[in-house]
């Protein structure tokens, strides 16, 4: 499948879940395709999804956490660890100071950095 045809097949996939978006139209460009789809992404709750949208990335998935602390788990560290424990192919990285851990179970899955994120982010960069 081209890099189109599974950018078109992500919008399709998560404007039908969205009741109110499932009339949505498709841009034909594929910088408004894009902007859609980071857009789609960015408003859907943590969650199971199904198997054919994981396939179309080919089962690689990273669940990149900065950040997120225990005021909040059940948003996006728990959904997190979850579906990193359901994808033998996923990754689950968590950047934060204090509090960079995961479950025993995703360990192998795992890379956990205690530290200031805009530290590990200049170091990233040198």
């Amino acid at each position: 499948m081209e890099q189109a045809e599974k950018r078109k097949y992500l919008i399709e996939t998560l404007l039908a879940e969205q009741p109110g978006y499932r009339d949505m139209e498709i841009p034909d460009e594929s910088g408004e395709q894009k902007r859609l789809l980071r857009s789609l992404f960015n408003v859907r709750m943590p969650g199971r999804i199904n198997e054919d949208f994981l396939n179309s990335h080919n089962g690689k998935i990273l669940y990149l956490e900065l950040g997120v602390g225990y005021n909040t788990p059940g948003i996006i560290k728990y959904p997190f660890w979850q579906m990193t424990a359901d994808n033998p192919d996923a990754v689950y990285a968590c950047v934060n100071f204090g509090e960079a851990v995961c479950p025993e179970d995703i360990m192998a899955q795992a890379i956990c950095i205690d530290g200031d994120i805009g530290t590990v982010i200049d170091e990233l960069r040198m």
